[in-house]
């Protein structure tokens, strides 16, 4: 179809905090525009794809490449990580939910933007003392201090924060029954993007949850926006 495919690792928050693993796909991407002409690759015509927590860091890829706080010291930084595509299943753009969302900076930035934030379904329970436990536990893992304490942060890796920007095309891809991600998560990102005029695309999947998509179908989607991004309109600019 016409496409050159890598599959990048990154660090996880197991081996280092963040930015880390955002600072090594960005990495990535600089990596593959430095090497395009022995790779043989268009450096103007790179998409990115990940799914769940892949989702997130593929779509902070795309939303956050005007940002140098997420941009590491990994080489080759005389090139942009900006990519032309992303594909974000099951994720969504909003990391605030994980103890930053009470934050007064986050709630006016929100505000500001016109944006909505995305809480998880226990979080949206009357339970004060437990509701946030468990995403302040996954926050603590990841910066090493509960979200109330990063706000600053929990912007910075929040891609929905970054759409006021210039940004590239957007596939967002989310079942309906995830238990694990809510779809309101891709719904108010995709509410956004559209906000803000940008080119994205939203797929409810109907039954299906949290994991790769059973069907050919939901591939085709994928491998159809790309080549309509990437293939197709370097051929129309060639032309």
């Amino acid at each position: 179809m016409g496409f050159i495919c890598a599959s990048i690792e990154y660090r996880l928050v197991t081996e280092a905090p963040f930015p880390a693993p955002i600072e090594d796909c960005k990495c990535a991407v600089r990596f593959l525009k430095a090497h395009a002409g022995e790779l043989g690759i268009d450096p103007d015509a790179i998409g990115i794809w990940g799914e769940s927590a892949g989702g997130q860091l593929a779509a902070l890829v795309g939303a956050s490449y005007m940002n140098p706080r997420l941009e590491g010291k990994g080489g080759w930084n005389e090139y942009g990580s900006g990519v032309k595509a992303v594909c974000d299943w099951y994720c969504g753009g909003d990391m605030t939910h994980m103890g930053a969302y009470e934050c007064p900076q986050v709630r006016e930035r929100a505000k500001e933007l016109g944006i909505q934030l995305t809480l998880m379904p226990r979080q949206l329970e009357n339970d004060e003392n437990s509701k946030d436990e468990v995403q302040d536990g996954i926050f603590m893992q990841m910066f090493g201090k509960p979200g109330k304490e990063a706000p600053e942060m929990s912007m910075d890796i929040s891609p929905i924060f970054y759409v006021d920007q210039k940004q590239p095309a957007y596939l967002l891809m989310h079942g309906d029954s995830d238990q694990a991600v809510t779809p309101q998560f891709s719904y108010n990102y995709y509410d956004a993007l559209l906000k803000y005029g940008h080119d994205a695309t939203f797929v409810l999947v109907p039954r299906q949850g949290h994991g790769f998509f059973k069907g050919q179908g939901y591939y085709d989607i994928v491998l159809n926006f790309f080549e309509k991004k990437l293939v197709s309109g370097n051929r129309q600019r060639e032309e």
